[in-house]
């Protein structure tokens, strides 16, 4: 690592996807030529509520970023660290420091206007860092047209890279989003980014050498946690972690520790309704128990981009029989991620619906068949010959997809991301 190189000049060729990106913002909507307003907050509850949350631990001299908060209280409510800076921003020597910090306030309380007119006011590139990721959350217009002129005038800061690849992974394209984490890795050399970079595209020896650099750091403690489950190959081992990151309340922490302990709260969804894996967690339980969830797909996961939901709406229209529909969100969900791998399996309870129990349980079992492609021929035809040729009844086999989880990049982010993206 200590003879990592400025990142490769090609990295930036990927910005020839700007147009490509431009027609996706406007297919979902998102980043229009008129932009999603999100409401800025001014009513008296989130006053209040903010009073009676307990500060944050965080130290506003050390704090440059989002990713500076997240370093030093990951998972932590936006009002309790709004508390925290507000008490100690009064103490800060540096008048650009405590410029910064208000700005960073104004974001937390969704006060977007006001702090782009402070973030607009320093061309450093924390601020126009900072200044890019409130027009990301509130759904500026102008954000790519905006990130790519970041990236052409500050090549040496890791800023633009890490805003680039948070505006990727909103829209789904994790592949490219790795390109900008790795070329912010090689610039900052900051191993917790470094480490999330390695372990998303499988490198797991890397991985597992930057994990154990920045233990020695101390930060991000519950993001390491939680990063820790993915390099933990044991379930039972896997498991043990996930009891005490549930300690932590937060999305990220309830949704990977639910998933694993299958303790996630039922009133999870009502909590964290911008959280996709919550989501498709308490849908996909549901559905496999035989609750009737076509209202709730129709009103709730569609404004997710996320391959999970994806792939489970594959499954779910599957086992609808809506062909169209399947082969729909399986191509969608094939077409975000990679590394992927099908597999028919020996369930070792009944499983009914098919390919449904792994989106709220962790499963395992004997592989029968790995199919070299997902559709829903591909899958019906199978399932169908297997019954035939091995005397398994269809609702003995089940279904498991392995890939490379953009989660896992995501989490860097923490789930301040997907509640500015998706809303509480």
């Amino acid at each position: 690592m200590e003879n990592i190189n400025d990142p490769d000049p090609k990295l930036l060729s990927i910005l020839k996807l700007k147009e490509e990106l431009e027609k996706d913002l406007k297919k979902m909507g998102k980043f229009s030529e008129k932009p999603i307003m999100r409401k800025e907050s001014s009513n008296v509850s989130r006053k209040v509520k903010i009073e009676l949350t307990p500060s944050s631990v965080v130290d506003p001299s050390k704090i440059n970023s989002l990713f500076d908060i997240n370093y030093q209280d990951y998972g932590a409510s936006d009002e309790s660290i709004i508390k925290a800076l507000k008490k100690a921003v009064v103490k800060t020597g540096s008048v650009k420091k405590r410029i910064l910090t208000e700005g960073i306030i104004k974001l937390l309380d969704r006060k977007f206007d006001e702090a782009i007119k402070i973030f607009s006011e320093n061309s450093d590139p924390e601020f126009k860092y900072m200044l890019g990721v409130t027009k990301l959350y509130k759904g500026d217009a102008d954000i790519l047209d905006y990130t790519v002129n970041f990236l052409k005038t500050d090549t040496k800061s890791f800023y633009p890279f890490l805003l680039m690849a948070e505006i990727l992974i909103s829209l789904g394209r994790y592949s490219e989003a790795a390109k900008f984490l790795e070329a912010s890795f090689k610039l900052s050399k900051n191993p917790y980014i470094g480490l999330v970079h390695n372990l998303y595209i499988g490198n797991h020896g890397v991985a597992k050498k930057l994990f154990n650099i920045c233990t020695s750091r101390g930060g991000f403690k519950t993001l390491l946690a939680l990063l820790s489950i993915y390099l933990e190959p044991d379930y039972d081992k896997a498991k043990k972690i996930t009891e005490s990151v549930l300690k932590k309340d937060d999305a990220c922490t309830t949704s990977i520790g639910g998933f694993w302990t299958g303790k996630i709260p039922s009133n999870a969804l009502e909590r964290f309704p911008y959280c996709p894996r919550i989501a498709v967690y308490k849908l996909s339980s549901k559905y496999y128990s035989g609750e009737d969830i076509s209202e709730s797909i129709r009103s709730y996961l569609s404004k997710f981009i996320d391959p999970l939901v994806t792939l489970f709406l594959g499954f779910y229209y599957f086992n609808e029989g809506k062909k169209e529909e399947a082969d729909k969100h399986f191509k969608r969900f094939l077409n975000m991620i990679e590394s992927v791998k099908v597999s028919i399996i020996k369930a070792r309870t009944i499983s009914k619906p098919v390919g449904i129990r792994m989106f709220h349980a962790p499963v395992d079992g004997a592989v029968i068949k790995t199919l070299s492609t997902l559709s829903y021929d591909s899958l019906n035809n199978i399932l169908m010959e297997l019954t035939t040729s091995t005397g398994y009844r269809k609702y003995e086999l089940d279904v498991k997809v392995k890939f490379n989880d953009p989660e896992i990049l995501r989490l860097l982010f923490g789930s301040r991301h997907c509640r500015m993206i998706y809303g509480d």
